[in-house]
């Protein structure tokens, strides 16, 4: 089975600085329809998350799980699930979970359709370091890592059928 990997701010959620409560988490409503167009291919669903707010006491343990509840209630609601991975910790703890290390992906199955949606230069140097072929990176600036480049979700959304067809699909025939 495929996986997606998906960053969470910047990519599920708008990325504003340490968003750790529910009145700081705005949803980026493309995200939804991109993951169901992937999951018609069978593809299964990963969050990973470097939240270092926690670490530094911005936010708690407890707010980090709630915006997770809510998270995976509305993708029940759009027949979607996902798993959410998650590193605490500050950069300075250099920890190995931390991206753009590989820690909360590197033991798994990798496959030649897996895809990492990422939208910072860490997230494609996580996704590089553990073979995953597939980086598509939404972004204003295009990074060298990524083998896709949207500047936005709606461009993403645009996109998303023609970089499967010409990528994953034509690649395993």
């Amino acid at each position: 089975m495929p996986t997606c990997y998906l960053d969470r701010d910047g990519v599920i959620n708008h990325n504003l600085p340490y968003v750790g409560t529910l009145d700081r988490f705005f949803w980026h409503s493309e995200i939804i329809e991109i993951m169901k167009f992937l999951k018609r291919f069978g593809y299964k669903f990963i969050l990973v998350t470097n939240q270092s707010g926690i670490g530094r006491g911005y936010y708690s343990l407890e707010d980090f799980y709630q915006i997770n509840n809510v998270i995976k209630e509305r993708f029940r609601l759009n027949d979607l699930s996902i798993e959410i991975r998650f590193c605490p910790h500050t950069p300075s703890c250099n920890c190995s979970c931390r991206k753009p290390k590989t820690g909360m992906i590197d033991n798994d199955l990798r496959t030649k359709e897996d895809i990492f949606i990422g939208d910072q230069p860490n997230d494609m140097i996580c996704a590089f370091s553990e073979d995953v072929m597939h980086r598509w990176l939404i972004n204003r600036e295009d990074y060298k890592l990524a083998t896709r480049w949207a500047k936005n979700h709606k461009e993403l959304l645009l996109e998303i059928k023609n970089w499967y067809q010409n990528d994953i699909k034509k690649t395993n025939n």
